[in-house]
């Protein structure tokens, strides 16, 4: 069995990537596994908050391994490929498509060099306004602590393996090119993993492979080509804008033009973008006992994000 890891941030187009590669009859795949994410993070270094229990997990599991004569990636990769192996049945190929893999690129790539890398970038300020109109965080707060990784982290970590990766069995592509020629970038991705192309494939809706509790909550599948579904409600997290036009700076028109995605309109930091990301370094504390200095700071900065919203 073939492994294809297709890894993005979340709202990037993943599920519909997934779904007309995987319309191919010989690859499996299931909605998101995520089997991979908690497994690779039980050793190495890692920049994101980790709770109690799996810190203490780490420290034996890293203990036990150095009587261990075998690599701790090969170890993983022999545990994970039996899981994916009952999964794929028997399917020659299987997919795995769990956009914050994006957390453990290498490791995945140490573990599995032999396997396919499917990156697939969208627009960073693009995706910002999907996650917060598609999941309506009730709070900056919220906010903070659900996606801060995904917007902050994902795509210079999913830049920085792209430039990395030297095996051709790693391929990057960016959403908004995929839209204008779907059927090149299938054809292109086909050939790569030695099999035949149909025009068949490029229908989603035909894919009932992917159906599950996790991916796209707009319901992509249900279109027949690809990006035939957007998210038309103009609700939105009353930050929104002021979060966006913090974002923007963060990144800044070096990075997002290294990314694939010129930006002219970048202001100055926001309050509400300051706060964003304090309240994310608070969570990172890994501490309850946060400093009264930085509450008196979270606060100032809240008045003020109320001001921007």
């Amino acid at each position: 069995m073939k492994l294809i890891f297709l890894v993005s941030q979340p709202r990037a187009g993943s599920t519909m990537l997934q779904r007309v590669i995987t319309n191919h009859p010989d690859i499996a795949t299931v909605s998101e596994p995520w089997i991979a994410l908690p497994l690779m993070r039980l050793y190495g270094s890692t920049p994101f908050y980790i709770d109690r229990d799996t810190q203490l997990a780490r420290t034996a599991i890293n203990d036990n391994w150095k009587q261990s004569t075998d690599e701790p990636a090969k170890i993983m990769a022999r545990m994970l490929s039996s899981y994916y192996q009952e999964l794929a049945k028997d399917s020659p190929y299987f997919l795995d498509k769990t956009p914050r893999y994006y957390k453990i690129l290498p490791q995945l790539h140490a573990a599995f060099p032999e396997a396919y890398f499917i990156l697939l970038l969208r627009d960073p300020i693009a995706v910002a306004r999907s996650i917060l109109k598609t999941w309506m965080p009730a709070s900056i707060y919220r906010a903070s602590d659900e996606f801060y990784e995904d917007l902050c982290f994902a795509p210079k970590m999913l830049l920085e393996f792209s430039r990395s990766c030297e095996s051709d069995r790693c391929m990057t592509i960016r959403y908004e090119d995929l839209l204008k020629d779907p059927e090149a970038f299938l054809r292109n991705i086909y050939t790569r993993l030695g099999l035949k192309y149909s025009s068949e494939y490029l229908d989603p809706s035909k894919n009932n492979k992917c159906d599950g509790i996790f991916g796209d909550p707009v319901n992509a599948h249900k279109t027949k080509s690809i990006g035939g579904v957007t998210n038309k409600t103009s609700d939105q997290p009353k930050y929104t804008d002021a979060l966006i036009r913090g974002y923007t700076h963060f990144l800044g028109k070096d990075f997002l033009s290294s990314y694939g995605y010129s930006q002219t309109d970048i202001s100055g930091p926001t309050s509400t973008f300051e706060l964003f990301t304090l309240n994310y370094q608070r969570t990172l504390s890994k501490s309850s006992c946060y400093s009264l200095k930085h509450l008196l700071q979270m606060k100032r900065l809240a008045r003020r994000a109320k001001r921007e919203a």
